[in-house]
């Protein structure tokens, strides 16, 4: 989307409000950049249609925008916009009016547009036996190199890997869950992993297995120290210390 500069002081204030309030809620940083520019786009589109203020902002106008959007082609490819795009704007004009609504500024009502399709997209699942050699690669021996780090480094990455292993896959984790968990996440005494930072806010608790927690103690006492300069409370860290 090309770069759309708004005249409304108070318009650009709101997107930017927007933003900080997704970051609030803990969205991914790429949620809380994406989302504040597609409302940009909207009011963009209400200054366009001498929408002055955001008192005047209406439902109307929300679904107005959206179905254009819809007859609009892709100026880079051709055809029309994706599902996937589509569906990405009208979520962040759901959230938006949420916004509105939740900070005062604005009664709304819901907007009751239906997502497009998938588009037919089936998720790639990895096999069994693609698991069992992303493990068995955790083992492979240490091969000096120039310019390396050594075998100590190299066998505590392994440690760290096969327990990133056992959490995300054994566990089921989506990335940003897993990126936020810390140390004080780990039930060692009842075999479970408190996931606080959930898609949708939820948080829940999710069973580890037997192996899982063998290999989450190896990495938690003989590889991450390693790693760590000071106080961290971040479970997974790379070799500067950070998450």
């Amino acid at each position: 989307m090309k770069q759309l500069d708004l005249k409304s002081e108070a318009y650009r204030y709101i997107v930017q409000s927007y933003g900080e309030w997704l970051g609030t809620l803990v969205y991914n940083g790429q949620t809380v950049y994406q989302l504040p520019s597609h409302v940009q786009e909207f009011v963009y589109y209400a200054e366009s249609k001498c929408y002055a203020g955001l008192h005047q902002l209406d439902i109307h106008l929300f679904k107005d925008h959206y179905y254009k959007l819809k007859g609009r082609s892709n100026q880079r490819r051709g055809g029309g916009l994706s599902n996937s795009y589509l569906n990405k704007h009208l979520q962040a004009l759901q959230k938006f009016g949420d916004y509105l609504r939740q900070s005062g500024r604005l009664l709304l009502p819901k907007l009751d547009i239906r997502t497009e399709s998938g588009e037919g997209i089936i998720t790639d699942v990895l096999t069994q036996e693609e698991i069992k050699l992303l493990f068995e690669t955790t083992y492979q021996p240490y091969e000096s190199r120039k310019h390396d780090k050594g075998s100590q480094f190299y066998e505590t990455m392994q440690m760290r890997d096969r327990a990133m292993l056992a959490v995300f896959y054994g566990c089921g984790l989506r990335r940003n869950e897993g990126y936020r968990l810390d140390t004080g996440d780990i039930h060692f005494h009842n075999s479970l992993l408190h996931v606080r930072k959930g898609k949708g806010h939820q948080e829940r608790f999710v069973p580890l297995t037997r192996q899982g927690l063998t290999y989450l103690e190896q990495y938690l006492y003989d590889a991450r120290p390693y790693f760590i300069n000071g106080k961290q409370d971040a479970l997974f860290v790379g070799y500067s210390g950070r998450h």
